[in-house]
């Protein structure tokens, strides 16, 4: 799962590079924008993880 979330965040960092970057301020806009997408796509990755892990201790005797 790392490996797949490391893929899509340098997925949505490169967008950035992508786009037609005016100024610094462009940039640093685009870039946070992308990262907070990316991190929105982490915290639902980790939350079906441990909603995983919940549901195989509950299934425990």
């Amino acid at each position: 799962i790392l490996k797949a979330v490391m893929y899509e965040r340098g997925l949505k960092i490169s967008l950035v590079y992508k786009e037609n970057i005016v100024d610094n301020a462009s940039f640093i806009i685009a870039y946070i924008k992308v990262y907070h997408e990316w991190l929105f796509y982490f915290m639902e990755k980790l939350e079906q993880k441990i909603n995983i892990i919940i549901n195989f201790l509950k299934e425990l005797p």
